[in-house]
């Protein structure tokens, strides 16, 4: 995925398992390292595989049980984001959640901190796409092919294949 974001705010990714996430992706009004000099904003982007609950309820609900904070209320509606349906909860605490299934993943968004950043908030939101991951081979591309071992490459015609003499793997030159 994509988006874009203020040219003055911090942008940084977390591996590794984050509850059953890979990565997140942490955008914030200041830089993490240091303490907020003013009002500031996070926004945290992961996506867990094959979620079970796809309105993000339940994990919100488990996230701030886990953060032993108090319970909020919840307000729920549907929204469309990425150009698909997402689900936005509200929290009477201010924060903001968005869960958007795609492609058998659910991507989160949490949205912790200051209304004052809403233009800024919005920014990234209207900006967030998914980018293909499938590639497309053009149709003039040659195939080399090797029975012997049971597979078939792709390449451009511009390059050069050489099959060599024990027929185990051939040399693509581009």
């Amino acid at each position: 995925y994509t988006f874009e974001y203020p040219s003055d705010w911090y942008v940084r990714v977390v591996s590794g398992p984050i509850g059953s996430t890979t990565q997140t992706v942490i955008v914030s009004s200041y830089d993490e390292a240091q303490a907020p000099a003013g009002p500031e904003v996070k926004i945290e982007i992961s996506a867990t595989a094959n979620p079970k609950n796809l309105s993000g309820e339940a994990e919100w609900k488990a996230r701030r049980a886990n953060a032993q904070e108090p319970d909020y209320s919840i307000a729920r509606e549907n929204v469309t984001l990425a150009g698909q349906t997402a689900y936005r909860l509200s929290f009477s605490s201010g924060d903001t959640g968005y869960y958007l299934p795609y492609q058998g993943q659910m991507y989160q968004i949490a949205v912790f901190g200051q209304t004052e950043f809403d233009t800024q908030i919005n920014q990234i939101l209207t900006s967030f796409k998914f980018t293909s991951t499938t590639f497309s081979v053009p149709a003039n591309w040659k195939t080399y092919t090797n029975t012997q071992n049971g597979y078939s490459v792709q390449y451009p015609m511009s390059w050069p294949a050489a099959r060599m003499d024990n027929e185990n793997y051939a040399v693509l030159l581009g």
